[in-house]
């Protein structure tokens, strides 16, 4: 008899349970890239598609054309304004949450990483360019490629493009891809440019949330203190790119699982947890993704449940849940110490292009 319950309720698991497993998703292109924004998660790929879903199993299809280009990159600023770009310079932009979508373009060749912070002002970056518009595409301009910036050559490698909005706009600039480097930000959509390095930091990720550019990372402190200096995690906000907040909530977590891995929906903090950093701070669960997961990720964490979904070979989505944070040992994480402990000056030069004259 306990050997039918048992069998019976492992039946029912079965059929009524939520699978703790990735699944595929179940769409009609092939997808490239995730995001998250208003209790949906979007992806994009091939003829130029867009689909969401609030589950990780049943698809939306926003947009699509017949045979219409590949888009690499999908991402929105806040609740209204989206972008998405891909093969041939395609850029598509909505400014109602993604209801509707319009296509413009900045030049023909594919478009590898962007940042729009309105329907005009952007940053895009080509496999051998990296340029700035300020009319939508019409005209752009070089951002790195000016033979008169010194400094800027320098740090060839950039990445992270960022827009807070119209007027800032920023981006990670380092001498190679996992080399330490600084921020190239503009206050003024492009016309000027400033850059900061940041002393004793490590930049995890540059990113764009609520008018503000945020940096998370890990930051040396106390350097000239007995013992040398103690590693920390760091997650600050700025409004330019010059002058610095560090968050007020509980990142020690961080100092266990390093939190470099990040987007709008949280930081990976190993192969199997995410924490909502912007949130309330809550650690979930899902599948271990040794196999699964990668950078190009977005989750969904509301009232409504949560979810994970990553593109890989294809895209495929797993549902979390909350667990109580653990150190790398899987013992309760302590919290970490703060530090109080200035910065120091940031290196900085200041430099302004002409109006936009380029148009290829």
């Amino acid at each position: 008899m306990r050997a039918f319950s048992l069998s019976l309720v492992l039946l029912l698991c079965a059929v009524l349970c939520p699978a703790q497993r990735w699944v595929p998703a179940d769409l009609h292109f092939t997808p490239t890239a995730v995001a998250s924004s208003n209790g949906y998660i979007w992806v994009c790929g091939t003829n130029g598609s867009i689909a969401t879903t609030q589950d990780g199993q049943l698809w939306n299809l926003r947009y699509s054309q017949s045979g219409g280009p590949t888009l690499r990159g999908i991402n929105f600023r806040d609740e209204k304004f989206g972008y998405a770009y891909g093969d041939g310079g395609t850029v598509f932009l909505t400014e109602d949450g993604g209801a509707t979508w319009y296509q413009k373009s900045v030049g023909k060749d594919t478009i590898l990483e962007a940042a729009f912070g309105d329907a005009k002002h952007g940053i895009v970056r080509f496999a051998d360019r990296l340029v700035i518009t300020q009319d939508g595409g019409m005209s752009y301009q070089d951002v790195i490629q000016r033979p008169y910036l010194p400094l800027v050559k320098s740090y060839p490698f950039g990445q992270n493009l960022v827009a807070s909005d119209a007027m800032h706009l920023g981006l990670v600039i380092r001498e190679g891809a996992y080399s330490d480097g600084g921020f190239l930000t503009s206050s003024d959509g492009g016309k000027s440019w400033v850059f900061y390095d940041r002393p004793s930091t490590g930049i995890g990720t540059f990113m764009a949330k609520d008018g503000l550019l945020w940096l998370i990372g890990m930051e040396v402190v106390g350097k000239d203190q007995p013992g040398g200096g103690h590693s920390v995690p760091l997650m600050a906000s700025s409004k330019d790119g010059a002058a610095w907040k560090r968050t007020e909530k509980d990142i020690s977590i961080c100092h266990w699982h390093v939190c470099t891995t990040c987007n709008l929906s949280g930081c990976l903090l190993a192969m199997d947890q995410l924490i909502d950093n912007f949130g309330d701070g809550s650690v979930y669960q899902f599948p271990s993704g040794d196999q699964t997961l990668t950078v190009n990720f977005a989750a969904l964490h509301d009232q409504n449940g949560a979810v994970i979904c990553s593109v890989s070979r294809k895209l495929l989505c797993a549902p979390m849940h909350k667990i109580a944070p653990t150190d790398k040992m899987g013992l309760p994480a302590p919290r970490v110490p703060t530090f109080d402990i200035p910065t120091g000056e940031k290196k900085k030069e200041r430099f302004s292009f002409p109006s936009p004259l380029s148009t290829s």
